[in-house]
């Protein structure tokens, strides 16, 4: 990306490094109960659109998802964990679940604490204004947060939190200072799109 106005796509295939994973014993607690939101766009510029690859997906088959992050100059232009790798507690997103009566069922990127990836300057991303990345996660919907989902249609939102758009770090004691003063409140959401679950089809004998 030369200037503002060159648009490109950034796919990242591996997500972590060997040497950049340390241990971390810390738990992640369940978000609290999330509000169905549709129009939590209009007041900025900045968007997150998610598709599915797969919309239909039998239980416990991996659902692929994409996400892309657009600039549109509100916050500057370095953006944490862009590419949503496994940060554990500094997660700058959650993606919601909702059921059909869109009632919140669970975060689908819960995690519950190990090893996980460092925080590091390398995790700031600079994304000039007016330019995007994308990347794509693979969830399991038939287990959000250690509950079994049931068959049935739902809906998925990524809600980001404000750490996505903390200030990139200088030294080791802003690094410190991020992992234990993280501002995990909401910042925006993306779209809401439908899926479905449904029970594996026998195989034919």
């Amino acid at each position: 990306m030369k200037n503002n106005t060159t648009r490109t796509t950034l796919y990242l295939l591996m997500l972590l490094s060997s040497s950049r994973i340390f241990a971390d014993s810390a738990k992640v607690v369940a978000l609290p109960e999330v509000q169905w939101k549709e129009d939590a766009l209009s007041a900025i510029k900045s968007r997150v659109a998610i598709t599915t690859v797969n919309p239909v997906v039998e239980r416990n088959q991996l659902m692929f998802i994409d996400v892309r992050f657009t600039n549109g100059g509100d916050w500057g232009n370095y953006f944490f964990n862009v590419f949503l790798g496994n940060q554990g507690a500094a997660m700058p997103a959650s993606l919601a679940v909702f059921d059909a009566k869109h009632k919140y069922v669970g975060n689908a990127l819960f995690w519950m604490g190990g090893s996980r990836h460092s925080n590091i300057a390398d995790d700031w991303t600079r994304i000039p204004t007016d330019s995007y990345v994308g990347t794509q996660i693979r969830v399991d919907l038939g287990l959000v947060e250690f509950k079994s989902t049931a068959s049935g249609v739902y809906y998925l939102q990524m809600i980001y939190n404000k750490s996505f758009v903390t200030p990139r770090p200088l030294n080791e004691e802003q690094i410190r200072a991020f992992r234990t003063k993280r501002d995990l409140s909401e910042l925006f959401r993306s779209n809401i799109v439908k899926i479905e679950i449904v029970n594996k089809k026998p195989t034919a004998s």
